[in-house]
């Protein structure tokens, strides 16, 4: 059974983002001054899998990330591990997810061909955005500060 959990079921520091309020309603990821909806499903199992679907107040449409996380984040994914999931502003930007994908109990899976092909990525750290409404993915190199 997929279990959806929202962050403000669990209240812990990391589940904010801006201005207090729950990190899946405070970022405004498609730039029209209303922030956005992040929808998190759990698939189950100890150590699997988190998906997200972002809701873009612009459009209204819900872009479904194929993409899995790992899990191991006590009550629910939130912005506790930067590392492996975080959004992130850059200077006058838009907010950017960066994950760390496929990989179950840490561990690297090989990335699906079609997502070699569909999105151009070829590691397990991508950035997610959603210019103009419309969805980017493209390959997060790690840097020393991740």
């Amino acid at each position: 059974m997929i279990a959806v959990w929202w962050a403000f079921m669990v209240v812990t520091p990391s589940s904010y983002g801006d201005n207090r309020v729950p990190w899946t309603h405070a970022f405004d990821f498609d730039g029209d001054g209303v922030n956005d909806t992040v929808e998190v499903t759990f698939t189950g199992g100890a150590h699997c899998c988190y998906r997200l679907a972002v809701q873009l107040t612009s459009t209204g449409a819900t872009h479904r990330l194929p993409f899995q996380l790992d899990g191991g984040y006590v009550g629910g994914l939130d912005l506790s591990q930067p590392r492996r999931f975080d959004i992130r502003r850059t200077d006058g930007n838009l907010p950017e997810i960066r994950m760390e994908i496929e990989t179950y109990n840490g561990k690297s899976e090989p990335l699906p061909d079609v997502w070699r092909q569909q999105y151009g990525i070829r590691t397990h750290y991508i950035t997610v955005s959603f210019v103009r409404g419309h969805l980017q993915v493209r390959d997060c190199p790690r840097t020393e500060h991740d």
